[in-house]
């Protein structure tokens, strides 16, 4: 991969990044968005670049980065969550619920046991 090539692909993210990349819907996904950007950045040896890999795997790919980082943004708000719920626990002392099995009452259960359960 020649400089300008690299340099056409990092201006290419900088866009995306900034917001200012023209995303085309007749264009059948990221890549071929990417694809076509590059090849109107530097020409035919856009279209000899090869990731060595499938479309599917490409997309494969691209959807578990993009679920990894959905995981990292959400897992400090669970973690919120836990805390909050164990010091509920710890405050509900001997608070008396309606147990529930298949959606239906069961016998009464302590709320620190409930919340206990869910944490888990």
């Amino acid at each position: 991969m020649t400089i300008t090539e690299r340099d056409s692909i990092s201006e290419i993210e900088r866009r995306i990044e900034l917001g200012q990349f023209r995303w085309r819907a007749d264009r059948e996904d990221v890549h071929m968005n990417n694809e076509a950007a590059l090849i109107d950045m530097i020409g035919k040896p856009a279209k000899e670049l090869h990731t060595a890999r499938s479309r599917n795997d490409q997309v494969q790919t691209d959807f578990r980065l993009w679920c990894r980082d959905a995981i990292n943004r959400i897992v400090p708000s669970v973690k919120h969550l836990q805390v909050a719920l164990v010091k509920l626990a710890l405050k509900s002392g001997g608070i008396i619920v309606p147990g529930y099995t298949h959606l239906q009452r069961a016998q009464p259960v302590l709320l620190q046991t409930t919340l206990h359960i869910i944490l888990r």
